[in-house]
């Protein structure tokens, strides 16, 4: 109820918000700064909408186009063809994202001590799953890399995932769709968007059902209890009563039922455990363009993440974990003469995590975070210059829990996070950037201030490291970029030193955590893309190949008695060729994911595994028998080969799918 209430009271403040009028007006030149979105705007990687070209990172964008293709209704579909990096995902609804080294998902209730963030609109998810994120209401999907603090707070070290919604506008426009296929299968999906009345009003709606049954992998093992459903909706209403001014509501909401996990099938297990899980996100968001060119931002969100679990196979012990979330932020941005502009803003995120169940190994925390940061950006001509500075406190709770022994106590502490960049455009058509920053992963509160101990078999004591320091990292890139007659190329070099990694030890009988661990990772960021055409003797021929990737050239940590961070392959890669008639009448698709070899630990955690790499191809036709009408044919793991993202989790061999997409 505290969570409801507080959402509550936010949204209503921020709805007084929908009438407010700056005296004087809006700001005559608004061709930057107005609501309308325009193509080479993004707004992940600084505090207001800006050009790409004026941005010292490395950014990737996932348009509607790709989000539209059969199969992408979560955001680790999206991820798994599309972005190179340690992504990884296994049966029984369970992913992460991977960037630069660093990855989310690290537990099962939070996101809070994940180095890697997933936002939608900018606003923090509440997980580090993407598995449990819906992309039915997508417009695309942002993705920045390198460290992200300043804007973000903790949790932000190999970059964020942020998800940009659809707002509506212009004429009505939707479609609808169904598949099926292998192992039972199938999709079935619907999305509409329309703008009203001369785009004063906006509406977006989204709905996606799919489902599988128990499959087998590439050598023709079948594997049960691994089943996967979810049913999955949002919609947006958006209200722009004049020309700089926009008001919009989002509401999301994902359901993952009737699905398990294999178990650890190298020791011939096969447990039967059941995942559940239901996600909500809602947010309220207020842009105004004030006199003078200056913008003011104001924003509410709540959102809550349930997953529950069930041992099926050995105790019958069940657990649940739930994390309600609520905060809101405000940035305001204004002209400084010829010096810039300036941003400034504050946010503050209100977290609660509940556990309960036989089987909970960690207790209830509470988070109180408020942040307060500075941005400022300046044009020079051929060059761009930003600098920003963040200021974080963080107050972490440990409370009462069934089924444990708590010990309830408390920290406050706080955090200083910077970044420095530039960008240079020699030409039209290329540029160079260069950026430098700082980023930290807060300590969880059970970490923190922990004092609790675990009943059943394996009844353990946990205390609490109140000297521990939140991990830190310091971060260089140096990249550049070209773009000329549809050929788009870009590379960047960039190395990360990453300090006080939070590991465990024993002391006096009891598990706790310190800070151990100077990692050293260095890199290479590329991409190239390519969207030509060749006279044929039928006409145009189309064609549009890509690569994308990710290539480590060191990993290494200078302290011999801890392990280089899991999960981190020499290289990652996507690449992929689509091709046909210009016009797309017969459209082929194929794409290929890469993942080099890696060292990951079993599942009793101390037993390392050399895992080797694996390649994984997929492919699509279709074809247009009329202009609103798709038909296709779809292969996944086209080669049937048999792999895994995480060991010992074998994932599907080659599944075949068809359907079709009519769009209005």
């Amino acid at each position: 109820m505290f969570y409801f209430s507080r959402l509550a009271t936010a949204s209503a403040v921020c709805c007084a918000l929908l009438f407010f009028r700056v005296p004087g007006g809006i700001a005559g030149d608004s061709s930057v700064l107005n609501a309308d979105p325009l193509p080479n705007m993004i707004v992940s990687a600084s505090a207001e909408p800006s050009e790409v070209r004026k941005l010292p990172a490395s950014v990737q964008i996932i348009n509607r186009e790709e989000l539209n293709q059969p199969g992408m209704a979560t955001l680790d579909r999206v991820l798994e063809r599309h972005m190179p990096g340690s992504s990884s995902s296994q049966p029984g609804a369970l992913a992460s994202v991977g960037l630069r080294g660093f990855r989310s998902g690290k537990s099962a209730s939070t996101c809070i001590g994940d180095p890697v963030l997933l936002l939608i609109d900018g606003h923090r998810s509440g997980t580090g799953n993407p598995a449990f994120i819906p992309t039915a209401i997508a417009e695309r999907i942002e993705i920045l890399k390198g460290p992200s603090s300043v804007l973000y707070g903790g949790s932000a070290v190999g970059g964020v995932v942020n998800i940009i919604t659809k707002k509506g506008r212009g004429a009505p426009s939707g479609s609808i769709g169904a598949s099926y296929g292998s192992y039972s299968k199938h999709t079935v999906e619907a999305d509409i968007s329309a703008g009203l009345d001369q785009d004063r009003w906006g509406l977006t709606a989204g709905f996606r059902q799919n489902g599988r049954q128990d499959y087998r992998d590439g050598n023709g093992k079948k594997y049960e209890n691994t089943r996967a459903h979810s049913l999955s909706g949002g919609m947006t209403l958006a209200y722009r009563p004049e020309k700089g001014i926009e008001t919009s509501l989002v509401a999301l909401h994902q359901s993952v039922y009737d699905t398990g996990s294999p178990g650890y099938y190298d020791y011939g297990l096969t447990p039967h455990d059941a995942v559940r899980n239901a996600y909500s996100h809602a947010s309220l968001d207020h842009s105004v363009l004030l006199d003078g060119g200056g913008r003011l931002q104001i924003s509410l969100y709540g959102n809550r993440n349930r997953y529950d679990f069930l041992d099926q196979a050995w105790s019958q012990d069940n657990s649940t974990y739930r994390t309600d979330t609520a905060g809101g932020k405000a940035i305001w941005s204004v002209p400084c003469l010829e010096f810039g502009r300036l941003s400034l803003g504050a946010e503050y995120s209100h977290v609660q995590e509940k556990n309960y169940g036989s089987a909970v190994y960690q207790p209830d925390a509470v988070y109180d975070i408020s942040g307060f940061f500075a941005e400022h950006r300046m044009d020079l001509g051929d060059v761009s210059l930003l600098a920003g500075l963040r200021y974080d406190i963080y107050r972490s709770r440990i409370r009462d829990t069934a089924d444990l022994t708590v010990n309830a106590s408390s920290r406050t502490w706080d955090h200083v996070s910077w970044n420095l960049g530039a960008v240079w455009w020699a030409a039209d058509w290329l540029g160079f950037h260069a950026s430098a920053g700082s980023a930290f992963v807060p300590p969880t509160a059970a970490k923190l201030a922990g004092d609790f101990s675990t009943s059943g078999l394996w009844s353990t004591h946990y205390k609490g490291n109140p000297d521990l320091k939140p991990e830190k990292s310091l971060s260089y890139e140096i990249g550049a970029e070209a773009e000329y007659n549809g050929l788009h190329a870009s590379a960047a070099w960039f190395a990360t030193r990453f300090k006080d990694r939070i590991d465990t030890a024993w002391r006096d009988g009891s598990i706790t955590y310190v800070n151990t661990g100077d990692v050293r990772m260095e890199g290479l960021d590329f991409s190239l893309s390519y969207k030509g055409k060749t006279a044929t003797r039928g006409g145009m021929l189309a064609w549009e190949p890509y690569l994308r990737g990710e290539w480590f050239l060191r990993r290494s940590n200078r302290d011999a008695a801890t392990a280089v961070p899991l999960n981190i392959p020499r290289y990652t890669a996507v690449a992929g060729m689509g091709i046909g008639p210009e016009g797309r009448k017969v459209w082929l698709d194929m794409n290929v994911r890469f993942v080099g070899s890696q060292v990951q630990y079993e599942s009793n955690g101390f037993t390392p595994q050399n895992k080797p790499s694996f390649q994984v191809c997929n492919a699509r036709l279709t074809v247009r028998p009329v202009d609103s009408l798709d038909v296709y044919i779809d292969a996944e793991n086209l080669f049937d080969r048999q792999y895994s993202e995480i060991w010992g989790y074998p994932m599907p061999g080659r599944e075949l799918s068809v359907g079709f997409v009519y769009r209005f």
